[in-house]
């Protein structure tokens, strides 16, 4: 098959002209237009009714949604229009240089109206998980305990891995869709389909036998076999959530975010229902919970692999579909696709499982019970924050590789540094609430006053760990979306597990600190990598990574012809 004529690219490049730019009152208008869209279909009524409709209706979804605002037909005409207006905002950014900040304008609106719907999706996830927490602890202990030790083993060593190898998206989809290259974007999606279910079932099935890990790490026998048949049964969850994150990520790529968003606020609304169902109504207990579970996973992916299929196929035969059918290229090249996958796992799991690591060190002090829930309390306000600053730090790298691939290096650095500056905002507007509201926040999460106090008197140790978190979650964005995921995993394993994990030990126990002495040794690590990570961003080349990103997709290899040609199955 001949190589496709060059694409026009989304991007301009930076050094050259473009006619008919707008001014700078058009640029703004737009971009704040396109946001107050954004906003209005997440945030009506009639969208969550409709929401609804969708997920109970799922069997008939082409059909049943045709009659509402959120159709399959009319999310890809708002968000087809939505990828125009990208393209416009950035040519006329770059080309009003006598007014760089109409550019920066336009930039920050463009991160909020990627950030707030994934932030909001990230949120509503959480939400769900909590939902099946309340059921289950209406069981009884055991099954409490089964549940949280097993959804730990999950998060630990299932879905943390399926998000690190999904990081090979957020590079080379992005950067592909900004050159322009729709067959590799659609070739990356298949790779990551297939690379994402193999791991998925290869852990899933290694769970079937957890029951002797739960033994080794010291539990009890009931405990142990409850937990390990809790996870059994939630194990066909993982593959789901693989390809699940590949179709979100495969849409993120391209700017798409509100079906994800309304995908999500489905299984928010689904999950009281479903564990009703498995737990109360069919009496299924514990093992209910972990139906609900599938049950939910199941309809997020039947929901949104509908709209993307539905989508594929609408374009087919278009110069910009991405799908054309199965590539070859799908079934190969998986050394180049592990080699950002692998490494961006270990940036995930290097954080997931040291804040495990801490927690466990929690629960080696005289008053333990305390101990870890004060760190628990904490471990879930740092979560509410992480969850909205890496709704920016994702957007940042959507539009970071889009402006790589597309040969346009101010356009990534822009987008580095205002997504920079939100986050800032962000810490600000969250570590100040923190510091006022303090126990009416705690209050809103427990009774217990002794826990009450100490989460009170760790707040400002903690807020400061906010900071260097945030600052790291926000410039990571630039090593995702340029593909540098080894200086991610690099700086996680040093700051976390050579820095902080042993530093927090030392002044928890050998100063006798307590729980503060943990929260000094994250603040310290935090701090140290985030000082770390401003000299990477200060001393990358940009021009470099966006040459190196438009030729790999310029040239469509080694992602599309791996052994010089391209068949279609």
């Amino acid at each position: 098959m001949t190589d496709p004529p060059p694409r026009p690219s989304p991007f301009v490049d930076d050094e050259g002209e473009a006619a008919d730019a707008s001014d700078d009152a058009d640029t703004a208008a737009g971009a704040a237009t396109n946001l107050r869209n954004t906003l209005a279909g997440l945030s009506s009524k009639s969208a969550w009714s409709e929401a609804w409709e969708e997920a109970t209706e799922a069997p008939l979804i082409a059909a049943a949604l045709s009659g509402t605002s959120f159709t399959i037909a009319q999310c890809m005409v708002d968000e087809h229009q939505e990828t125009e207006s990208v393209k416009a905002d950035e040519a006329a950014a770059v080309t009003l240089r006598h007014s760089p900040l109409a550019a920066w304008r336009s930039d920050a609106v463009r991160l909020l109206s990627l950030a707030l719907p994934i932030a909001i999706s990230n949120l509503l996830n959480y939400f769900v998980s909590a939902v099946g927490v309340s059921f289950v602890g209406r069981l009884g202990g055991l099954q409490l305990s089964a549940a949280v030790l097993a959804s730990s083993i999950y998060n630990v060593t299932g879905q943390s891995i399926m998000m690190g190898l999904c990081g090979t998206i957020d590079t080379l989809a992005g950067q592909a869709f900004g050159a322009r290259n729709f067959q590799a974007l659609g070739a990356i999606l298949q790779r990551a389909l297939l690379v994402n279910f193999v791991f998925g079932a290869a852990i899933a099935v290694a769970w079937l036998r957890s029951e002797r890990l739960f033994l080794l790490l010291g539990q009890e026998e009931a405990l142990s076999a409850t937990a390990a048949r809790y996870l059994s049964i939630v194990a066909p969850c993982l593959p789901c959530v693989g390809i699940l994150e590949a179709c979100r990520r495969f849409l993120m790529a391209q700017g798409i975010v509100r079906p994800t968003t309304v995908v999500t606020a489905c299984a928010a609304v689904l999950a009281p229902f479903y564990n009703w169902l498995f737990i109360v109504w069919l009496g299924k207990g514990l093992d209910g919970a972990a139906m609900a579970l599938v049950a939910l996973q199941l309809t997020s992916l039947l929901l949104l692999g509908s709209y993307v299929v539905y989508r594929n196929a609408s374009m087919r035969g278009r110069e910009d579909a991405a799908w054309q059918g199965w590539s070859r290229a799908a079934f190969s090249g998986w050394g180049v696709y592990l080699s950002l996958a692998l490494p961006s796992v270990i940036m995930i799991c290097c954080k997931w499982w040291s804040f495990e690591a801490l927690i466990l060190q929690a629960g080696w002090f005289p008053d333990a019970q305390l101990a870890v829930a004060t760190m628990g309390l904490c471990s879930v306000t740092n979560a509410v924050v992480y969850m909205l600053l890496f709704g920016i730090s994702m957007s940042a790298s959507v539009r970071i590789s889009n402006a790589l691939g597309a040969g346009c290096p101010r356009g990534a650095r822009r987008a580095t540094l205002a997504a920079f500056g939100m986050t800032l905002l962000v810490l600000a507007a969250a570590i100040t609430s923190l510091l006022l509201l303090k126990d009416k926040w705690v209050r809103l999460l427990t009774d217990v006053e002794p826990v009450i106090a100490a989460v009170v008197g760790l707040m400002p140790v903690f807020c400061l760990s906010l900071v260097g978190d945030g600052i790291n979650v926000s410039l990571q964005a630039l090593l995702r979306g340029a593909g540098k995921q080894k200086w991610g995993a690099m700086t996680n394993i040093t700051s976390y597990w050579l820095l902080a994990i042993p530093l927090a030990h030392y002044l928890a126990f050998n100063c006798g600190w307590g729980v503060r002495g943990l929260w000094w040794g994250i603040a310290t690590a935090n701090t140290v990598q985030a000082a770390v990570m401003g000299i990477i961003v200060a001393r990358f080349d940009y021009e470099a990574e966006a040459r190196a990103a438009a030729a790999r997709f310029a040239l469509r290899a080694p992602l599309l012809q791996p052994d010089g040609g391209e068949e279609q199955a």
